[in-house]
């Protein structure tokens, strides 16, 4: 029987306007009842952990294996840093999720606003008894209309639009060790794109699920998108250059991962233009853009536009 170790980052919400204040409690319940629907179909053995800051020990719930407290976050990496955000470091999670699951055949990470159908592990079971051995499974995006525990049943009832992101991802516990993933921190851009590559360079068989009802999110404010540009994005931006030039010197990189890394540099190059204000400049940007040169333009992410 397959073993499975899936972990989520829970913390105290201290900010009762937050969409977490709704979206972790949904996330958290619904994580159980997909356990407990699996235990009862018998196909595999779930195990959920937790992993979270001393301050944050009250958001585990009981019925989740709790790992050994977190320590390190970003405003470790970045000296003097212009954000109070403290954002775990994801080697630090999942490095907690592997010393804590020695029997797990596979791991998996979610966001912690991620809610699961009910189905999930079961769908999770027969991508893996179809010989997918990594993927990524991106989340349906729900109206915010019930925001309750209790509204479950008008939650699952809505259909929701596919969402192209990454914010699940499911691997073998054997291939973590191979992983570079440095220190680049949850909650922000690129870290999803980190993870997939490691997890494609370590594949026989990646693949990305972008329309199935496996997953879902609360609504769609992108809050993420107005802090592009500050120093833990930036950050993780450096950090996914790095690992790429590292992973380079060690193998070649796949078609899966090149593509991946073109698309990624594509929206670069369209956020780059969407945020240069000098007329001149946005406009030789579009120009390089439609000669294919969109790498040279997405070289100026991060930079003064």
């Amino acid at each position: 029987m397959v073993k499975i170790a899936h972990i989520v980052n829970p913390l105290l919400v201290r900010n009762p306007a937050s969409d977490l204040s709704y979206a972790q409690p949904i996330t958290l319940h619904t994580m159980s009842q997909a356990r407990e629907k699996a235990k009862l179909e018998g196909k595999l053995v779930v195990t959920q952990y937790a992993a979270f800051y001393e301050e944050d020990t009250q958001s585990s719930p009981e019925d989740f294996k709790s790992t050994a407290r977190l320590k390190r976050s970003i405003l470790d990496i970045i000296p003097n840093i212009d954000s109070p955000r403290k954002l775990p470091l994801l080697s630090d999670i999942l490095d907690r999720l592997y010393e804590s699951a020695p029997d797990a055949d596979y791991l998996i990470y979610s966001n912690i606003d991620i809610g699961l159908y009910p189905n999930f592990y079961d769908q999770i079971s027969k991508l893996i008894e179809q010989g997918y051995d990594a993927f990524v499974i991106g989340r349906r995006t729900l109206s915010t209309e019930f925001t309750s525990i209790e509204d479950l049943a008008h939650i699952y009832a809505q259909e929701g639009k596919p969402h192209y992101g990454y914010s699940c991802f499911v691997f073998p516990r054997n291939h973590y060790p191979n992983y570079i993933l440095g220190d680049t921190c949850i909650g922000l851009q690129p870290v999803g794109v980190t993870l997939a590559v490691n997890m494609i360079q370590s594949a026989r068989n990646y693949q990305y699920f972008g329309q199935e009802k496996y997953t879902f999110h609360l609504g769609d404010d992108r809050v993420w998108n107005q802090s592009l540009l500050d120093q833990q994005h930036i950050h993780n931006e450096q950090v996914l250059d790095s690992i790429t030039s590292l992973i380079k010197a060690k193998m070649q990189l796949t078609p899966r991962t090149l593509t991946l890394l073109d698309d990624y540099q594509k929206w670069r190059c369209n956020y780059v233009i969407l945020k240069t204000t000098n007329t001149l400049r946005k406009n030789a940007y579009r120009v390089l853009r439609k000669l294919g040169l969109y790498d040279w333009v997405a070289r100026r992410y991060g930079k003064v536009l």
